[in-house]
């Protein structure tokens, strides 16, 4: 502790304190002597209260509500017992095979990979084609290019 501390040197009350006031005239908690309400703390009501702390002031003379005590709970008195049903209900999970399941169709391997050969070829001519074209459009704007600067 160092002279002009806020804190209080002796001891801190335990009950509740009003919305504003200090424990033991000290300074607020937040430490703050100033602030937006002219010279009040912030976030604090200041001690003579200002017009902006009216609204948030406990009425005169209203009592302080104090929370009834916690009601108590019966003690636990461990998990519920459990009986077995009867043999004739048949203890135990339900078992069941379930559908056999199917034969797939045959497949002609060869015939499938005719198509793929086929479906392959395709796609390699498209794309030779698609080459020679962009490449004569490459030719002729080429040529028109030299041509053009010629002139």
């Amino acid at each position: 502790m160092t002279p002009g501390d806020p804190r209080p040197t002796g001891p801190v009350p335990t009950g509740p304190v009003p919305y504003g006031a200090a424990r033991n005239g000290a300074a607020p908690v937040n430490g703050s002597r100033s602030g937006a309400n002219g010279g009040a703390p912030s976030g604090w009501a200041s001690p003579g209260g200002t017009a902006g702390d009216a609204a948030w002031r406990r009425p005169a003379g209203a009592p302080i509500a104090v929370p009834p005590p916690p009601a108590t709970e019966p003690a636990y008195g461990g998990p519920p017992r459990m009986n077995r049903p009867s043999a004739a209900v048949g203890w135990g999970p339900v078992i069941s095979s379930g559908p056999v399941p199917r034969a797939l169709p045959h497949q002609d391997h060869d015939a499938l990979d005719r198509d793929d050969a086929q479906a392959r070829a395709v796609t390699v001519g498209v794309g030779i084609m698609t080459l020679v074209v962009l490449f004569l459009l490459l030719l002729m704007m080429v040529i028109r290019a030299s041509a053009a600067a010629g002139a």
